[in-house]
């Protein structure tokens, strides 16, 4: 007799479960398309999907084969896991801007895969157990009929055109990877093409450009001052040099900044626009023969960080991560521990003297990226480690300044090898980072999640021998020490440096450009859009806004309107009316807010 009511039991909670499930999952088809919009009600799936991975749950219980349980109850496992390390990072769930995110940057992916891997698989297996426990202790013998009907909802969810936030978290995994495809590199549409360029100098000088890698300004020296000691070996091969203390990154990607940088567009415009933006390798090479310098891009980063192929054919010298290991990698991230920027500083000895005068040399430095690169036998920041846990944030981030500090060794070498081999040429250096990096602030690890300043303001700062520059453009840029700049200024700074950025020919390529030159005391904009995706670059989480002089409007995926944020002193939030400009820009250049509402 107690059998039979626990046999009974058993029927009525398998039952009870399959119509819960079943009622829990068809009926998100009906709640309204903006409570998903905010990732903080879209974390209710979580709660509605009391099944974990419902529609495979009924499939997988009318089988009495255990090989397919067990493989079924691991691969809801792997889904819930990945989509848990997910919401780690993003505060979303998987879905297919996250995966068409991830296809496109998966040497990024990989990265963090493998430092948590251990987690991943601790996760998959509790969660593949419990489903293993669902599926033979309170469904042991589910009728056929379920089956079907499971099959008929994977149509639905792989065919319907209703929003995939409306479905369960394990409905919109199977979704995203049921979407995504392969997203290769662009070229541009026809050749890239700057008229004839006249300088106006008598001699150019040779120019070294340092771009670094996720370095927030407060992690660095950007000039030498006895309150900061982060960066001693750049202290001491170049002392005097100019700070940009308020420069500003236009994304918190490594190449969405970088092609900012490169080409002084903002980075909301088409995709087709940006590819046939010329970039300053294009214009330097369109100089005319006595000022036209030899172009060089030697880097520790992969060569897709230009997000097309033709790159190569437009720099005179070309070497990138793949050059310095001799060999192609999936996860440039892995081979960090092989010392990247040690083996660029040796490439820049090796090659530099055979870069005709005048020369324009573009050395891109990687260490400081997660995992950071660590001399473990000179550690000045302890206690440190590698493991990206909120708990141990402290420590992930004194790794972080140990790699500093070991990059600051690379970058002076590189340094002094170009100094020692000017033998009496004007010169100038230039040195910034792509972006910067997060320890906890605003919930984020890394970057690429948002726009604030942990993430977007990073070191800049300008050196030059004393004939390269004129008094008037040295007082201009001591003026602007603490006058907030981006990158956007950088590619007309560089055209100055070279006499032609006001020329009649490049009038056209002016008109497209956010950024003036440092050199001169020119209206500066006041408005510049600002984003972390674009159509030339999926990103996981929508965020974007606009950046000011002295203020900054930016909104996240989860937010029900943008917030206005003063940079100084430091930043933090203030007065929407202060945001008044910068409001009127975004409405005239985002078509919604990141989580697709209309605009307010």
């Amino acid at each position: 007799m107690v059998r039979e009511r626990s046999g009974v039991a058993g029927r009525v909670a398998a039952r009870a479960l399959t119509l819960a499930t079943f009622t829990l999952f068809l009926g998100q088809f009906a709640i309204p398309t903006a409570l998903f919009g905010d990732v903080r009600v879209s974390s209710l799936g979580f709660l509605l999907s009391t099944s974990v991975g419902a529609v495979f749950l009924f499939t997988l219980a009318t089988t009495r084969a255990r090989a397919v349980r067990i493989a079924g109850s691991a691969l809801l496992g792997a889904v819930w896991a990945s989509n848990l390390l997910v919401y780690r990072y993003y505060h979303v769930f998987l879905n297919e801007q996250l995966a068409a995110s991830a296809i496109h940057s998966t040497r990024d992916v990989l990265s963090v895969a493998r430092v948590d891997l251990p987690w991943l698989v601790a996760a998959t297996l509790a969660i593949g157990i419990s489903e293993w426990t669902i599926m033979t202790r309170i469904t042991p013998h589910a009728p056929a009929w379920h089956a079907g009907f499971a099959a008929i909802v994977l149509i639905v969810v792989a065919r319907t055109n209703v929003h995939p936030e409306h479905f369960t978290i394990d409905a919109r995994t199977v979704r995203a990877l049921a979407q995504i495809r392969t997203r290769p590199h662009d070229t541009a549409a026809h050749p890239i093409e700057v008229p004839p360029l006249v300088s106006r100098k008598a001699a150019v000088p040779n120019v070294l450009v340092i771009l670094t890698e996720s370095l927030r300004a407060d992690a660095y020296c950007s000039t030498r001052t006895d309150a900061c000691h982060l960066t001693p070996e750049t202290d001491r091969v170049v002392p005097n040099r100019t700070p940009l203390g308020e420069m500003r990154s236009v994304a918190s990607y490594t190449s969405l900044a970088f092609n900012a940088l490169l080409t002084g567009r903002v980075q909301t415009a088409h995709k087709s626009e940006l590819l046939a933006s010329p970039t300053l390798f294009h214009a330097l090479r369109a100089l005319n023969r006595s000022a036209r310098p030899t172009t060089a891009y030697w880097s520790a980063q992969a060569a897709e960080v230009f997000e097309r192929e033709d790159a190569k054919g437009f720099v005179d010298s070309w070497a990138t991560l793949e050059t310095l290991l001799g060999h192609s990698v999936p996860d440039e991230d892995a081979v960090i521990s092989l010392g990247l920027d040690q083996k660029l500083e040796r490439y820049v000895s090796e090659h530099i003297g055979e870069l005709p005068s005048p020369y324009f040399l573009f050395a891109h430095f990687a260490g400081t990226h997660a995992p950071y690169y660590v001399d473990p036998s000179d550690t000045p920041f302890t206690p440190w480690g590698s493991e990206v846990s909120w708990g141990k944030l402290a420590e992930l981030k004194n790794a972080y300044l140990n790699a500093v500090h070991e990059q600051d060794k690379s970058v002076a070498k590189v340094i002094r090898t170009f100094l020692e081999s000017q033998q009496g040429r004007p010169w100038v250096i230039l040195f910034t980072s792509d972006h910067g990096e997060a320890f906890g602030e605003h919930s984020a690890i890394h970057h690429g999640q948002n726009l604030f300043d942990e993430q977007l303001r990073v070191p800049a700062w300008i050196a030059a021998s004393d004939d390269a520059l004129s008094s008037a453009q040295r007082r201009r840029l001591a003026d602007l020490t603490g006058t907030s700049t981006t990158h956007l200024d950088l590619f007309p700074t560089l055209l100055d440096l070279y006499g032609v950025e006001d020329t009649e020919a490049l009038t056209h390529l002016r008109q497209t450009q956010a950024g003036t030159s440092l050199f001169r005391d020119t209206a500066r904009a006041t408005a510049i859009p600002i984003t972390n995706c674009t159509e030339l670059f999926p990103c996981p989480l929508n965020t974007w806004g606009v950046l000011g002089e002295h203020q900054k409007w930016i909104a996240q995926a989860w937010d029900a309107d943008f917030h206005c944020m003063s940079l100084a002193p430091e930043e933090h939030e203030t007065a929407r009316d202060a945001c008044a400009q910068l409001k009127r820009t975004a409405s005239s250049v985002y078509a919604t807010m990141p989580n697709g509402r209309p605009l307010n």
